[in-house]
């Protein structure tokens, strides 16, 4: 999947550059946004589904930036962050089409592609250093930390618990 954003992002900026040095009237405009609503019909629909999903997995008390960040099933925030990159993607595409029928600048248009471009770049580095962390292995998030910390020290036969050193290689629930 960050191949495919990366092959996204490249395409995306070199289409925006090339058309801002050869810049040509935006044209057959209700097809655009014909096309673009139903691109983020489609976004909306998968992002609404791994949305739920990375709610339902997520503590009471953490937000839903936390759960992406402490998340170890790399699947549904990949997912939810495509989707999302997408759905806002898709808003600048419509946004750069729309000022540019409006004020007849063609600029806006491919620079709205550069600007997807960019946005497909950080979620891209952002995947990347999350699916990274995974592989080397990361410590358990705070949470956990603190319910096996409480555990540890509920038993009578624990006098002292010193820090508690954690590596998650994979998916796991705590409960």
């Amino acid at each position: 999947m960050m191949t495919q954003l990366a092959v996204c992002r490249v395409l995306a900026m070199h289409q925006g550059i090339s058309h801002l040095r050869h810049s040509q009237k935006v044209t057959h405009v209700g097809w655009n946004y014909g096309v673009l609503a139903i691109a983020f019909a489609s976004e909306f629909y998968s992002w609404r589904i791994s949305y739920r999903e990375l709610l339902s997995r997520k503590d009471p008390g953490e937000s839903t930036w936390d759960e992406i960040i402490g998340s170890k099933d790399p699947i549904v925030f990949t997912i939810f962050l495509e989707d999302s990159a997408g759905m806002a993607g898709t808003l600048l595409a419509f946004l750069g089409i729309l000022i540019a029928h409006l004020f007849h600048r063609s600029y806006f248009d491919p620079l709205a592609s550069i600007l997807i471009g960019l946005l497909l770049m950080a979620v891209a580095v952002l995947l990347g250093r999350e699916s990274g962390a995974l592989l080397v292995g990361e410590r358990t998030n705070r949470a956990i930390i603190r319910r096996v910390r409480k555990i540890i020290c509920d038993d009578s036969s624990v006098d002292n618990v010193g820090d508690l050193l954690t590596m998650q290689l994979g998916r796991t629930r705590c409960s």
